[in-house]
C-alpha cells in the first residue's frame, strides 16, 4: 500500500511552523528526506504511519492538530484542486469532492465515504481496503485537517467529533450557513480566484510535459551518439585485429625461422621481420592519433588550403619514390575558411586521403586536389588514377563496416583504421562526403577515386564525442 508524498506537506509545515528540524520526521523509517519532500514521490502505509506518530509525539498532539487545520488547506501542494472549486457556495461541496477526487489522489489503500446527515452535519467515514482498522493518529490529524476546509469558502472552521467506537473511525462534521449567502462582489472575487488557479495548474502541466519532449529528444541524441560511438568502437577494433594479424604472423614465422636455424636467416628476412612490426607500430601510431583528435574541442577558424599545404609536406618523400605528382589548385576565392580543429582536419582527413591515394596509384601518375567555395559552401576534392574501389568497400567505407585489406600498387599494406577517421571526423566536423570510383579491372583508361568533401562556411564549433 503507497501513499502520495504530497500528504506529508502538511507535517513537513508543521514541524518548520515549531522551528524543528523536518529531518527528524523520518526517523524510525528507511526513508532519507530528500525521498520525501518530492511531492510527486510514494512512500508505504507502514512508514507513513511512522511519520504520522512522529508529528504527534514531537510536536505534541495539540499544538499538531492546530497546524494541521491551516497548513493542511492553505499549502498549495495539497490545495490546487480544492481551490478550483473555490467558487462553489455549499461547504458540503468541498467535503464530497476531497472524499470522492482527492482522496483516491492521495490514497491507494483506503477510502473517505462521504455522507451528508443533514444541513451543516456530514460523516466521513475513514476505511481500509484490507479490511484492517485506520490507525487513531491518522484520523486525529484528517478530523483537524477538516475542520480548516470550510475557510476556503470564508466560513468559519467547522467542528469535529470522532467516534472511535465504530468499527472504521469516522468523522463528524459540523459546520454553520452551509449555503453560503450570496454577495456578487465576493462570488466574481471566488471566481476569479478560481480560473486563476486553474490557468496556472495547466500551465504548470504544459511546462511540465514540454520539458518532458525535450528530455526524451535528449535521450534519443545520446542513445543515437552511443550507438554511433559502439558502432565506431567495433569497427576499429576488428580493424586492429585484422592489421595486426598479418604482420604477427610474419614476426612469429621469422623468429622461428631465426630460432631454428639462425645461418639461414638473410638480410631480406630481416628486411621483412623489421617491416612486420613497423606496421605494427603504424597501426598503434593511427589508433593513438584517432583517440587523441577525438578529445580535441573544435574551436578553430582555419584556411582549408593552407591546412591541405601543410598536408602535403609529409609525403614529400613517398611522391619521390613513386613518381607521383601531386598538383593542388584552388578557384579565386582569397580565403577557404571553415570552423573545426585544423590539426584534426589536416592529420586524420587530409593526410589519410593523401595517403590513400598514394598507395592505390600507379607510379609516374598524378593525384590532384581542388579546392573551391560556392554559395557558402568549402569544396574538397581529391582524384588519383589509381586502381579503384570496388563497390563493397565503398558501402563498408559509409557504414563503418571493415574491408579485407588490399595491398597498394607497390605492395604497401592497409592499415584499414585511416578512412575509418576521415569518414568520423568529416560528420563531425558538419561535412559531408560523397565517393566516386572506377575498378582498373572496369576501365583500363578512366579508373580512379575520387573524394569529395564539403563544409559548410559558418558551421558551429563541436566536441568530437
Amino acid at each position: 500500500m503507497e501513499v502520495s508524498n504530497a500528504t506529508l506537506v502538511a507535517y513537513i509545515d508543521t514541524f518548520k511552523q515549531h522551528n524543528l528540524d523536518p529531518k527528524i520526521l523520518i526517523g524510525g523509517t528507511d526513508l532519507t528526506y530528500e525521498e520525501i519532500v518530492n511531492p510527486k514521490g510514494k512512500i508505504t502505509w507502514d512508514n507513513f504511519q511512522v511519520i504520522t506518530n512522529n508529528t504527534f509525539q514531537i510536536v505534541g498532539e495539540e499544538k499538531a492538530l492546530q497546524s494541521l487545520k491551516s497548513t493542511g488547506v492553505d499549502n498549495k501542494e495539497l490545495s490546487p484542486l480544492a481551490k478550483i472549486v473555490a467558487a462553489t457556495v455549499s461547504a458540503e461541496t468541498i467535503y464530497w469532492f476531497f472524499c470522492n477526487f482527492v482522496g483516491k489522489l492521495f490514497y491507494k489503500n483506503l477510502k473517505f465515504h462521504y455522507q451528508k446527515i443533514r444541513k451543516g452535519h456530514i460523516q466521513i467515514t475513514v476505511k481500509l481496503n484490507n479490511g484492517e482498522r485506520c490507525f487513531d493518529n491518522f484520523i486525529k490529524a484528517y478530523a483537524s485537517a477538516f475542520e480548516g476546509f470550510t475557510q476556503i469558502i470564508g466560513l468559519k472552521p467547522a467542528h469535529s467529533v470522532i467516534d472511535f467506537n465504530k468499527v472504521n473511525p469516522v468523522i463528524n462534521l459540523y459546520f454553520k450557513n452551509s449555503i453560503k449567502v450570496w454577495n456578487p462582489i465576493s462570488f466574481i472575487g471566488r471566481l476569479v480566484n478560481s480560473i486563476t488557479n486553474t490557468t496556472k495548474l495547466l500551465s504548470e502541466i504544459e511546462d511540465r510535459r514540454h520539458e518532458q519532449i525535450l528530455l526524451n529528444q535528449e535521450l534519443e541524441l545520446l542513445n543515437k551518439n552511443l550507438d554511433e560511438s559502439n558502432k565506431l568502437n567495433e569497427t576499429l577494433i576488428r580493424a586492429i585485429m585484422h592489421d595486426l594479424n598479418n604482420p604477427m604472423a610474419i614476426i612469429q614465422f621469422k623468429a622461428e625461422k631465426l630460432k631454428d636455424n639462425i645461418e639461414s636467416f638473410t638480410t631480406k628476412d630481416s628486411d621483412i621481420l623489421n617491416r612486420a612490426v613497423s606496421n605494427m607500430n603504424g597501426v598503434i601510431s593511427d589508433l593513438k592519433k584517432f583517440h587523441l583528435a577525438k578529445t580535441i574541442l573544435c574551436e578553430d577558424n582555419f584556411d582549408v588550403y593552407d591546412a591541405t599545404i601543410e598536408a602535403r609536406v609529409h609525403f614529400e618523400e613517398v611522391l619521390r619514390e613513386k613518381n607521383i605528382q601531386l598538383e593542388i589548385t584552388k578557384d579565386e576565392s582569397r580565403y577557404f575558411l571553415i570552423k573545426g580543429n585544423k590539426t584534426t582536419f589536416t592529420n586524420s582527413i587530409v593526410s589519410n586521403l593523401i595517403s590513400n591515394a598514394i598507395k592505390f596509384s600507379f607510379e609516374g601518375s598524378l593525384i590532384s586536389i581542388n579546392i573551391s567555395k560556392q554559395n557558402e559552401l568549402i569544396h574538397f576534392s581529391i582524384k588519383d588514377s589509381g586502381t579503384g574501389m570496388n563497390p563493397t568497400s565503398i558501402n563498408n567505407f559509409f557504414e563503418r563496416e571493415l574491408s579485407e585489406s588490399q595491398e597498394g600498387t607497390n605492395g604497401e599494406v592497409g592499415l584499414g583504421v585511416g578512412l575509418t577517421q576521415v569518414t568520423f571526423f568529416t560528420k563531425q566536423m558538419q561535412g559531408q562526403l560523397d565517393v566516386n570510383s572506377i575498378q582498373y579491372t572496369d576501365d583500363k583508361v578512366n579508373h580512379g577515386t575520387e573524394f569529395k568533401i564539403t563544409f559548410p562556411t559558418d558551421n558551429h564549433s563541436v566536441t568530437l564525442h
